[in-house]
């Protein structure tokens, strides 16, 4: 996990990669997500991103196949 912590809670933008190498990255606001984040399925090779208020699902902006945008270089 990368990211920026306040008060031991994530704050801003964050990566995490999980044991079995699915992604998720985004951006959080007190321990919660908050704004775009994509989320990316390794088993599947799919990505999807979403928007989040506070912690809450709000809607899928997108969604693809391979590596998610943020991703690729």
């Amino acid at each position: 996990m990368h990211g920026f912590f306040r008060d031991a809670k994530l704050n801003g933008p964050a990566f995490f990669k999980f044991a079995n190498g699915d992604i998720y990255e985004g951006f959080w606001k007190e321990g919660k997500l908050n704004g775009n984040c994509y989320k990316y399925f390794v088993e599947e090779n799919k990505w999807i991103l979403s928007m989040y208020i506070d912690g809450s699902f709000i809607r899928v902006i997108s969604k693809g196949e391979g590596l998610p945008p943020s991703c690729k270089i």
